[in-house]
């Protein structure tokens, strides 16, 4: 290709003008016949397709001011200023909301067809003749030979719930983003934008799950892990990607800028490595952070961590935080503890800790040992050389709160070391001392521990953990604290050792999951394709129907669930822990709708008393099972704070119950709109 006066211009560094920019485009497309370098300049806009790194990139310039060369070089996306910004062009709707926006003069292709000499502006064709009228079909025909196939409509059908693949791998995310892994690999977000954590780099909420984008390819996704303001993906390739906040370096990508777009932590396919775990440093208070660190179990044995590092985490030797991978160990064996099958992360307050497993059974920690969780005899102390635990080996599964930690072996036994101020290491005890025993304690729970969770934050904790018994009978043990009536006692008094729950079911118990925060907290679990909930609910965070908002000592059946249950995901953090479940037929979620994180297609902060079927984000495609919220007249929030049109289910209206919507100011009965009283 003959270098055109801009490809100096953007070495040397000077700015380039708008037509140098128009014309570039066109001399490149030219000169090398690419058919993947377009422009046109419609409604003063000029739009330019264009390589960017390995993929495709839309720039759009509408200022007659100069812009920086390395603006145009780096593709910096700026959305909110007249310069030049880019996005990635890896599915329909990037290329329907974007690139036509030039040919229709609207956000998207609507019914009406477009002239066939704008068609082949944009995409430097002519093979369509002179003066025809192009239709949608012929232009997505079209569209296909400039793109190389059809690959790029993968992402096109509007969002079905049926076709989620999977919920992220983790139980449990902090913060207000919730994630969802598609069948056609790719991501889609919904909740809080801060940061960039849904996708969307305006930093508005979405209540609906919409498309993540990719730079620099077109991964297919297999896994996922969620922070709650940032997500981690894995590849068909074993290659791990990154997006959302960043501002501790915890996305791996070597600085602490937040993304917008999946980025692939290069670090591991450049040293011919792939990715098979990941852990999260979740936070559990009220923090915009999610993730504050992350550890990856690499195939040669190794783990690696990025993020955050105050308490010696990283296992370095330092405290110097990470923006890019740094082999965790390196302070104990030189290059890194080597033969890890397992690893395990966990950040609570001022409480942060890494443990891995290697294949031989030893343990190793790294972090702030608050209160000799680890066993090693001391505490507090941030051990930032990992320590090998003496008191336990063989570790299958590990759950902390960040001040206790307990440790399920493979013969079925559990251990538990750290405080124990509401009864959390099971002992009988609740020591409150600063220096409490240092030792693990073995619990006794009259079987084998099948699966241990923990309550999320580092004071009013408590312990769930499943046990068969010796005739095979799978129960659900708990204790520790009980200020919601998350044990499932009947009653809010803490206990000291497991106590069997008083249970609402006929079956034996498969899984339990945690949600919330402190105080607050709500137990979720899963018997055959049933899922019961206890605890706390005063923003319907157990999702059962006729509860209203007081919270339940005793387990009842979640609502509105149907189909076979393949996941459950419990995002949020403190009074607004909702739910998601995954079955084979949709996905449904349930709670609080913070920032529209339920992506049921209601932005406000709505409560969910009955699962619903997360939505499409096509604006008008109603749910055809939708259940308004429940309130009483006492709990219902203030009309002024929705929009016009909003329903609510009002259980206790004189009268007999009926459904309200709001007309901006007040909630009106919808049978003879008479104002709710």
């Amino acid at each position: 290709m003959t270098a055109h006066p801009l490809d100096t211009i953007i070495q040397t560094g000077n700015p380039v003008s708008k037509g140098d920019l128009k014309d570039y485009a066109r001399k490149t497309f030219l000169a090398d016949n690419a058919a993947h370098v377009a422009n046109t300049d419609l409604a003063g806009t000029l739009f330019v397709l264009c390589p960017v790194s390995t993929g495709l990139g839309l720039f759009v310039y509408d200022s007659t001011d100069t812009i920086s060369a390395q603006d145009v070089a780096a593709g910096v996306l700026r959305s909110n200023d007249d310069r030049v910004y880019k996005r990635d062009v890896l599915a329909a709707e990037d290329i329907q909301g974007l690139v036509l926006a030039a040919i229709t003069g609207a956000g998207g292709l609507d019914a009406a067809h477009i002239s066939a000499g704008d068609a082949n502006t944009l995409l430097g064709r002519n093979d369509t003749g002179s003066g025809a009228s192009l239709s949608t079909g012929n232009l997505v025909a079209l569209l296909d030979g400039f793109l190389g196939g059809a690959s790029w409509r993968t992402a096109s059908a509007a969002f079905d719930a049926s076709k989620v693949r999977a919920l992220p791998e983790n139980r449990w995310s902090g913060y207000a983003t919730s994630y969802v892994l598609m069948a056609d690999g790719r991501v889609r977000a919904a909740g809080i934008g801060t940061a960039s954590a849904n996708g969307i780099e305006s930093g508005n909420s979405a209540d609906r799950f919409m498309a993540v984008g990719t730079e620099g390819g077109a991964p297919v996704f297999s896994k996922i892990w969620s922070g709650g303001a940032q997500c981690y993906a894995l590849d068909e390739n074993g290659h791990l990607w990154s997006m959302g906040r960043n501002q501790e370096g915890q996305l791996g990508l070597g600085d602490t800028v937040n993304r917008p777009s999946f980025n692939e932590i290069e670090f591991f396919r450049i040293n011919g490595l792939t990715v098979v775990d990941v852990a999260l440093g979740l936070e559990s208070s009220a923090s915009e952070r999610g993730a504050t660190f992350a550890v990856f179990l690499a195939s040669n044995g190794k783990a690696y961590f990025t993020g955050i590092n105050d308490l010696g985490q990283a296992g370095v030797g330092t405290l110097t935080a990470a923006t890019a991978p740094v082999v965790w160990g390196s302070s104990h064996t030189a290059g890194g503890v080597t033969n890890i099958d397992k690893v395990w992360a966990f950040c609570s307050s001022n409480n942060g800790v890494v443990l891995v497993s290697r294949s031989n059974g030893d343990v190793l920690g790294a972090g702030y040992d608050a209160f000799g969780a680890m066993g090693l005899g001391s505490g507090p102390v941030s051990r930032q050389t990992p320590a090998k635990l003496t008191a336990v080996s063989n570790v299958v599964q590990v759950a902390s709160n960040g001040a206790t930690i307990a440790y399920r072996v493979n013969d079925g036994t559990l251990k538990i070391g750290g405080l124990g101020s509401s009864g959390e290491r099971g002992d009988g005890t609740t020591d409150t001392k600063t220096t409490p025993d240092y030792s693990l304690q073995t619990v006794s729970l009259g079987g084998a521990c099948l699966d241990v969770q923990m309550h999320p934050t580092n004071t009013n904790g408590f312990v769930a953990a499943i046990v068969e018994t010796a005739i095979g009978e799978r129960t659900l043990k708990m204790w520790g604290a009980n200020s919601s009536g998350q044990l499932g006692t009947g009653d809010t008094t803490l206990r000291v050792v497991p106590y069997e729950t008083v249970d609402a079911w006929n079956g034996t118990v498969d899984e339990v999951f945690i949600g919330g925060g402190d105080q607050t907290a709500s137990v979720f679990v899963k018997v055959g394709q049933s899922l019961y909930s206890v605890g706390y609910n005063g923003n319907r965070n157990l999702v059962r129907s006729g509860t209203g908002t007081s919270n339940a000592a005793s387990f009842g059946l979640v609502s509105g669930l149907r189909g076979a249950i393949e996941g459950v995901h419990c995002p949020g953090y403190s009074t607004r822990g909702s739910l998601f479940v995954k079955t084979d037929q949709a996905v449904f979620a349930g709670g609080p709708n913070w920032n529209g994180k339920l992506g049921i297609g209601a932005s406000q902060d709505i409560l969910v008393s009955t699962l619903q079927e997360i939505e499409t984000p096509n604006p008008t495609t109603i749910n055809p099972i939708y259940t308004p919220p429940e309130f009483t007249v006492a709990t219902l929030p203030s009309a002024d704070a929705y929009g016009k049109g909003v329903q609510v289910f009002v259980s206790d209206e004189t009268g007999g119950a009926v459904t309200a919507f709001t007309d901006g100011t007040n909630w009106r009965r919808v049978t003879d709109r008479v104002i709710v009283s």
